[in-house]
């Protein structure tokens, strides 16, 4: 695939992304970097977006340095967990890409029958890390999806009749604002930042998830 920038993309790399790649732990591509053409490639090859760079971040403060550099230069933000969605919508023409899938390490807790799920991980990370404790999630149909994306539009999946969607199973999420504020929200109940991040994309910086295995149901 050869690197053909849109107007709106040329327009967005006079950001000065050296700036951000020198905050960051993760790599910084741009479209004169090696790997850009790989690195913007989502699960739907019909996608072909131009993003003007591409953050692979590798915690949560790179997550909160991307947001403020994005919203300090006025730059397009799009994230990308498992980089499943349809529609593409983890990549843009001129967007700055959060890209989460570096950061894909899962903690599973036998006693409490949770597992902690960091942003970038699809099903099939969650369930390798579970399989081996007797426990499961209800999730997608596919291992590939994004557990963020999946969680966060409600998930249906083969346990959804018996144990509901995916999102009644989470327990708390540590979510990054528009501002760069990181939050912590608890509860089914208490869905104030949840309710927003699953109606406005720009909100969705989730970092970690907690989700009960259906046997604590």
């Amino acid at each position: 695939m050869s690197t053909t920038l849109d107007p709106a993309a040329r327009a967005a790399t006079a950001a000065p992304f050296d700036d951000l790649a020198g905050l960051l732990r993760g790599t910084l591509i741009t479209p004169d970097g090696p790997g850009y053409d790989e690195a913007r490639q989502v699960y739907n090859a019909m996608i072909d977006r131009f993003p003007a760079a591409i953050a692979q971040c590798r915690d949560v403060t790179d997550v909160r340095n991307c947001v403020r550099f994005a919203r300090e230069h006025d730059v397009e933000i799009a994230i990308r967990g498992g980089g499943h969605n349809a529609g593409g919508l983890g990549t843009w023409d001129g967007a700055l890409v959060i890209d989460l899938s570096p950061m894909r390490s899962t903690t599973v807790d036998p006693e409490r029958r949770t597992v902690r799920v960091d942003g970038g991980c699809t099903w099939a990370d969650v369930d390798h890390a579970t399989v081996d404790f007797g426990m499961a999630t209800p999730s997608g149909f596919i291992g590939s999806t994004g557990v963020g994306g999946l969680t966060l539009g409600g998930g249906v999946g083969y346990l959804t009749r018996q144990y509901g969607l995916t999102i009644d199973s989470m327990l708390s999420a540590d979510v990054v604002l528009a501002n760069g504020e990181f939050v912590t929200e608890r509860g089914l109940a208490q869905r104030p930042v949840l309710g927003v991040a699953r109606g406005r994309r720009q909100l969705r910086r989730r970092h970690v998830v907690h989700l009960p295995a259906p046997s604590d149901r």
